[in-house]
């Protein structure tokens, strides 16, 4: 995920501020946000060879994929969580049924 080093974090530091600030400045649309995150995976993309890989394309797809999983993990789920705390759970009786029904199944054999 985002753990780099304090030296990472410096190096693009200068660049990012600048570009953070604009992003909270103009509210950042989704549209507009697409484009920056689309803009940075094409960057990452370019090679002085001109080609592509297969290997540079999965791992700038991989990175995008992994900041998403993060970033829904660490924001949105307990966003989600909380709301459904306040406004009742939907999928409540469904996860009453999924213990049930886990806690139902026969249990293997010990192997020993």
């Amino acid at each position: 995920m985002p753990y780099v080093t304090r030296g990472v974090r410096d190096h693009f530091a200068s660049t990012l501020e600048p570009l953070k600030r604009k992003v909270r400045e103009g509210g950042a649309p989704s549209g507009e946000l697409n484009y920056l995150i689309t803009s940075l995976m094409i960057a990452a993309m370019e090679e002085d060879s001109g080609y592509l890989t297969y290997e540079k394309t999965q791992a700038v797809v991989g990175a995008a994929t992994e900041a998403a999983a993060e970033f829904r993990r660490r924001v949105m789920a307990p966003l989600e969580n909380g709301k459904a705390r306040v406004n009742g759970d939907l999928y409540e009786d469904l996860e009453k049924r999924v213990r049930l029904s886990v806690n139902l199944r026969p249990r293997s054999p010990s192997k020993g």
